[in-house]
């Protein structure tokens, strides 16, 4: 949740106070109304939407994503693409301005950790990035422990890395990439051996859904 504690390199960018949306917000329509944003918001801006609905089969996961403002018109905020989910004020839909990071890491980097075992466990984790505005993250990653690279509401990052041996420490983990929350449009590449899943798609208390990976 958040949570960069560990990671041999980290970014992270920031969200803003979520405020009620005004009207329901359907599947397919382009445009929130958020009296609460507009005054706040401009073209290209990074908003994430959310509310208290359920989305995973487990109700453990609340659905969300984000998006990029396109306009502000009146009481509404106009995005660049349609809503993928519906938003219901009874479910207390809502939106958040997002300051995103931008994060780029070379193919030229290499992260090598000591082989794990009981005497040096926890072996750091990879490359962790939170909202993040089309991070690119490259690199090669070798014994690191539960994930070599997590991303996390992150707006279209870039994923094309190398990792081998990752190590599984219990709670769900030991992934090559794992990708948490309202994540849009992520594009994954690589090789990823000695994993227990090469790609993981997940997400926590702060809502949101990985959508069109």
């Amino acid at each position: 949740s958040g949570n960069s504690s560990g990671y041999i390199f980290s970014a992270a960018g920031t969200i803003g106070s979520y405020f009620n949306i005004g009207a329901n917000a359907n599947s397919g329509q382009n445009y929130v109304v958020c009296t609460g944003l507009t005054g706040t918001l401009q073209r290209n801006d990074l908003v994430k939407i959310i509310s208290n609905a359920d989305f995973s089969s487990d109700a453990s996961r609340a659905q969300g994503e984000m998006h990029l403002v396109e306009s502000v018109s009146g009481d509404s905020v106009l995005f660049n693409n349609v809503l993928f989910d519906t938003y219901l004020t009874g479910q207390t839909g809502k939106m958040a301005k997002v300051s995103p990071t931008t994060f780029y890491l070379d193919d030229n980097i290499t992260i090598k950790q000591t082989e794990y075992n009981a005497a040096n466990s926890p072996t750091p984790r990879g490359v962790f990035c939170q909202y993040g505005f089309r991070p690119e993250i490259k690199g090669h990653y070798i014994n690191c422990q539960e994930a070599a690279v997590r991303i996390e509401d992150c707006y279209a990052p870039i994923v094309d890395a190398t990792a081998n041996n990752v190590w599984y420490v219990g709670g769900g983990t030991n992934y090559g990439v794992s990708i948490s929350n309202a994540t849009m449009y992520p594009r994954i590449m690589g090789v990823y051996q000695g994993c227990r899943d090469a790609i993981s798609f997940g997400g926590n208390t702060l809502g949101g859904v990985v959508w069109e990976a």
